[in-house]
């Protein structure tokens, strides 16, 4: 489900993580289900509709969509445009009539979004250097050497390390969509059985020998024939895949006989592996008289293979590993997510009484259900973070939370909190967010986190006060009054910590961030409602 959604987002052209957008779904509280995909696209502030339509209506609706197919927990199945539904139409025969459109957006306030999507970028470039100076350095140095025997022995190696990886890939859970659907007709099915019906040792698939064996034969081609003083290499390297054939003509049987399913990319190996040993046979045949080994040689491959196929193995443990690890992350945030969870944490929390002062610094919907109060140090390196978080919130939630941010008092914030109240009480008309104000949503509340956010980015008084100059020279009784309301609360309320959040009064636990309230607004405003 995950899979299609990341994919489709990507084919419209939105700038979302393939890892983040994958991660939110699998751990909302109701994956899987059509519900878990529109909270996880209203995190992200995706525009999106969800529906139910007859068949009939598919010609009238606009493309691509995602079409919810009933077969075990519930599908998804992306659809281009109209004629492509009328080439599925044995696949829509499960099509419960539900359809999810999103809209384009050309960015994605999410902040791990955006790290994430920086990562996934860096990781492409260094793989592309990669793979680029290898081919180079392998290349460059059998040409050194350049003869068409050696030609095609590089080709095939190429091709069997492009397979190779496929397999191996396919063996770790990595999927591409034109391999599956080269691959045993669209399913995998024969692929998977196939790669994991044997192991060697009980732990070696037959996906790790076959990028191995290609490897290693890379690494001799690139590496050792173009520099050793003699053909010796050159020569244990055929008699090497001329041993391959029996392997070739295990695995057709393993196929045929015993599995009875093909792997359209085990026969494309053993294909390959076929073309390598009917070169070095004509080779051998042609001059097998001159053939010369040393014993160098001999330990030399035998020491590069030993040190490529354990390198594979590891890499592929540390991938498991991580893979495990990401699975039960997603089980344990799935339950973390739950409302039910988290509201029974929630209330037995410290209770604190939060009620609104006048001409309280909020945010939002003033009006809401959900009241949220921060208790914030403007020198916490913890506080930046969390108010940015919060104006993310906010920003996808404005109708349904109100913020009140309280400060803490400093020694050293050189008159910064007052200056920040200031400037929020005088930037649209003075309390103009009064409580009693008839305005639902505060006129000035985002311009307070703006204020907020650009104290923490540099948390430096002077440039601060240049943005937002106030009249010192004539103090507001009402500001002093306002921080004069912070600081007795935070004694009153016990905050010996910052950023304390409270969320109708109970703090927020320990184990919980402003961040994955993101999943639980919803919910919780349902909640809070029935208890009114």
């Amino acid at each position: 489900m995950e899979n299609v959604v990341s994919n489709y987002l990507k084919f419209i052209g939105i700038p979302i993580s393939d890892r983040i957008i994958k991660k939110r779904i699998a751990s909302h509280p109701d994956y899987p289900s059509i519900l878990a995909i529109s909270d996880t696209l209203t995190q992200f502030n995706i525009p999106h509709s969800i529906g139910k339509i007859q068949s009939k209506s598919l010609a009238d609706v606009q493309y691509p969509i995602l079409v919810h197919i009933q077969s075990g927990y519930g599908s998804l199945l992306q659809i281009n445009q109209y004629e492509d539904a009328r080439l599925l139409s044995e696949k829509l025969n499960q099509w419960s009539g539900v359809v999810i459109k999103a809209e384009p957006v050309k960015t994605i306030i999410d902040s791990e979004n955006r790290q994430a999507l920086l990562e996934e970028k860096r990781f492409r470039i260094l793989v592309s250097i990669l793979l680029l100076t290898s081919i180079a350095l392998i290349t460059s140095t059998s040409l050194m050497l350049f003869n068409w025997t050696m030609l095609i022995l590089l080709t095939t190696s190429i091709a069997g390390a492009i397979t190779g990886y496929f397999l191996y890939a396919k063996d770790i859970g990595i999927t591409y969509e034109s391999v599956e659907q080269f691959c045993s007709s669209g399913t995998g099915a024969g692929c998977g059985s196939v790669i994991r019906s044997k192991e060697l040792f009980g732990f070696i698939s037959l996906s790790d020998l076959t990028l191995s064996y290609f490897t290693f034969q890379l690494l001799v081609i690139g590496i050792l024939i173009p520099f050793w003083p003699n053909d010796s290499i050159l020569y244990l390297k055929g008699l090497l895949v001329l041993a391959t054939l029996p392997v070739i003509g295990y695995t057709i049987w393993l196929q045929a006989v015993d599995i009875k399913k093909w792997c359209r990319l085990c026969i494309v190996v053993a294909g390959i592996m076929m073309i390598q040993v009917l070169i070095f046979g004509f080779l051998f045949y042609d001059d097998i008289n001159s053939i010369e080994i040393d014993i160098a040689a001999f330990l030399v491959m035998c020491l590069l293979f030993g040190i490529t196929i354990p390198s594979l193995l590891l890499l592929k443990q540390l991938i498991l590993q991580k893979n495990m690890f990401l699975s039960n992350e997603i089980a344990v945030t799935r339950i973390k997510n739950s409302p039910d969870v988290f509201i029974n944490i929630l209330k037995k929390q410290k209770l604190a009484d939060v009620t609104p002062f006048e001409n309280e610094f909020r945010v939002g919907n003033i009006d809401a259900i959900i009241n949220i109060t921060i208790a914030v140090n403007l020198f916490c390196a913890p506080c930046k973070r969390e108010i940015k978080e919060m104006s993310e919130l906010i920003s996808i939630y404005p109708d349904k939370v109100s913020l009140s941010i309280r400060l803490l008092k400093s020694r050293d914030d050189q008159q910064i909190g007052y200056r920040i109240i200031h400037s929020w009480l005088h930037s649209n008309n003075k309390h103009s967010n009064n409580k009693h104000s008839n305005n639902k949503h505060s006129n000035n509340g985002s311009k307070g986190l703006d204020m907020l956010n650009k104290w923490y980015e540099s948390k430096n008084a002077d440039q601060f006060s240049t943005l937002y100059p106030i009249n010192e020279n004539n103090p507001d009784p009402d500001v002093n009054r306002l921080l004069l309301d912070h600081y007795n609360w935070i004694a009153k309320t016990g905050i010996t910590k910052t950023p304390s959040t409270f969320i109708n009064g109970f703090e927020l636990p320990s184990n919980y961030r402003i961040k994955d309230l993101l999943v639980l607004i919803p919910t919780l405003e349902d909640n809070f409602k029935h208890e009114q």
